[in-house]
């Protein structure tokens, strides 16, 4: 693993990562950490999930990702498209939601506001309903 550094727009981190590929969807996950919500939202669409994360990229990030192994504001490692890996972190996410439904796991959001993996309470599976496919 190598250590990449991402920047695009205000997004500026440094991640371990296997290409500079895969340091592009770490970062982009990492900026949507708060987001993930969406996936786990039976009533949105994928349509909906695509377009909400299509207006948040546009709004704060930049057309472009630069990736670099020597340091911040480098681009020795290559450009990336934000709509290009925007749209590989979606898919990612969106099979996660699906394999989780599929294998008849307990109910699990993908991230709340930190970002990290955690169960529902009873409460919040109440609230929700049965987990099914996205659409």
């Amino acid at each position: 693993m190598g250590k990449f550094y991402v920047t695009c727009g205000p997004l500026a981190e440094v991640f371990s990562a296997d290409s500079p590929a895969q340091a592009t969807v770490l970062a982009m996950d990492s900026f949507f950490a708060a987001d993930r919500w969406i996936y786990d939202d039976d009533g949105l669409t994928d349509r909906m999930r695509r377009d909400y994360l299509a207006l948040e990229a546009l709004l704060k990030l930049g057309p472009e990702m630069v990736v670099s192994q020597r340091g911040f504001h480098r681009d020795d490692a290559g450009y990336f498209g934000t709509p290009e890996v925007l749209e590989q972190w979606h898919a990612l996410m969106t099979e996660m939601s699906c394999l989780l439904a599929v294998l008849g796991a307990p109910p699990t959001s993908l991230g709340g506001p930190s970002g990290e993996w955690r169960e529902e309470t009873p409460t919040e599976a109440s609230e929700r309903g049965p987990r099914r496919r996205p659409k």
